[in-house]
Order: structure tokens, then C-alpha cells, then sequence
């Protein structure tokens, strides 16, 4: 699949505002050289993920707009990438996006007001750079391995700690991060961290991220 917009004239894959909505976008296939989903709007996606890929179909996407989902993307494919991307509103309980495979990588993602957790990270060589994911109805993000690094990320005002993990023994690095608190993510206002990730040292300002639509 090829879907590529430009920033003033985006395409739109969207459905009636109802409980049922849409099914999304299903990537189920192998192609040369994979999908890409660059300057589209996806939303109203009220009973699905918005997309989902199977483990054989890599897709990049950038510059996406996802909104009123039940979930925004799940990418299991190798070499996947998500980029500058904001995620609005989902009304599922699982996580708004989520990632597994090798060599991936999340970066200028922002996530907000989900119902569930904002990101899902199922892989080792996963890395999350220069991401935001706040107002989350639960951890902002979760790994589920230890050699997943998150840097440069804005955690704030999460409904679970700012980024948790899935064993207790995982000690990540997760430095270099603001949590919305100067204090870090153990301050008085700070999001919470998983008790065995390696956080010191923290950002003591928010990040200003590149480019999200």
C-alpha cells in the first residue's frame, strides 16, 4: 500500500462517527519493498486498530494524524518505523500503539488522552527518541525487554507511572528524559518510573519535539 499526501493536502481514511464505525487499514501480505503511509489523517476507527500489520509487512509511517481510534497501530514487521505522528484519543484499553520485531524505530511520536497505555514496546532493538506521551489512562509507556532505550521523551500526567516494565529485573535505559518534574520521575509531580530502569539522569525542562502535524 502507498498512501503518500503532502502537509497541505493530506489523504483522509475515515468513517461515520457511530459505534461501529470502521475496520481500518489491515497489512496482511509480503510486498516489495513494504507500505507507506506518509501525510494521512486515519480516524473513527471506533471497533479496530487503525492499522495493524502482520509480521511479514513492514510500513513506514510519517506524518500521520490518528484520531478517535480504538487503537492507532500495532506494527510487528521488521524494519517498521513510525515518525512524526500524533495519536488523539483512543477508546480502547490496549495500548494506543504498539511495536514488536526487530529494528524499529519510534521517533517525534505524540501521544495523548488515550484510554489504555500510549505505547507498547515488544522488542530489544527497539529505540524511542524525541516522543511524548501524556494524559495516558495507563503507564505512558511499557518494554517488555531491557535493551530498549527511551531518550529525549516528554512522560506527563499519566494515568500509570511514565514508562514501566514488564519484569522487574529489566534495567533499561531510560535516561534523559523529562517526567513533569524538575525532581525527576520520583518528584512531586513527576510520572512514575519502573523501579529497576536506569532514569539518572533526567531532563529538567520539557523537550521540544521536531516536526508532529
Amino acid at each position: 500500500m502507498l498512501a503518500r499526501g503532502t502537509a497541505a493536502a493530506p489523504i483522509l481514511f475515515t468513517g461515520p462517527v457511530e459505534v461501529f464505525g470502521w475496520y481500518g487499514i489491515v497489512l496482511d501480505d509480503a510486498p516489495s519493498p513494504g507500505s507507506y503511509l506518509t501525510n494521512v489523517r486515519i480516524e473513527n476507527v471506533q471497533t479496530a486498530l487503525a492499522v495493524w500489520t502482520s509480521a511479514n509487512h513492514p510500513v513506514v509511517i510519517d506524518s500521520a494524524v490518528f484520531r478517535n481510534n480504538g487503537a492507532a497501530a500495532w506494527l510487528y514487521a521488521a524494519d517498521s518505523r513510525i515518525s512524526h505522528t500524533r495519536v488523539d484519543t483512543t477508546v480502547y484499553g490496549d495500548p494506543a500503539v504498539r511495536v514488536a520485531g526487530q529494528n524499529r524505530t519510534i521517533e517525534s511520536l505524540l501521544i495523548r488522552g488515550t484510554l489504555g497505555k500510549g505505547l507498547a514496546v515488544d522488542s530489544r532493538t527497539v529505540q524511542v527518541l524525541s516522543c511524548e506521551i501524556r494524559d495516558s489512562g495507563g503507564d505512558g509507556i511499557q518494554l517488555s525487554d531491557d535493551s530498549t532505550v527511551v531518550h529525549n521523551c516528554n512522560l506527563v500526567n499519566n494515568g500509570g507511572v511514565g514508562i514501566s516494565v514488564a519484569d522487574a529485573s529489566y534495567t533499561a535505559n531510560v535516561e534523559n528524559n523529562w517526567w513533569g518534574d524538575a525532581a525527576g520521575p520520583t518528584g512531586p509531580n513527576g510520572d512514575g518510573v519502573g523501579a529497576s530502569l536506569d532514569y539518572t539522569t533526567w531532563r529538567t525542562s520539557p523537550y521540544t519535539l521536531p516536526y508532529v502535524p
